[in-house]
């Protein structure tokens, strides 16, 4: 995971790619980091509420209702899931 971690991290610093940090997002969950996944994917779910990706992998991560609502949002920005 280092190295998807830092192209990752480059393309954020270089190009403030919003895909880059939800890359990083999914390598923290592949490592277990929990809480800097939900982080990351907040400050994605701040500059882009309407990104389906973004409300299903924060969803995934949380309990409750709000996580609830976050998989409905996904599955309403993106029919086909």
């Amino acid at each position: 995971y280092d190295a998807a971690e830092r192209a990752y991290e480059r393309a954020r610093t270089v190009a403030n790619h919003p895909e880059a940090t939800l890359g990083l997002a999914k390598v923290a969950i592949a490592r277990g980091d929990k809480p800097r996944a939900i982080a990351l994917l907040r400050q994605l779910q701040a500059s882009a509420p309407t990104w389906p990706e973004v409300a299903f992998e924060l969803g995934r991560l949380l309990d409750g209702p709000e996580a609830l609502e976050l998989l409905r949002l996904a599955v309403a920005l993106r029919a086909r899931w």
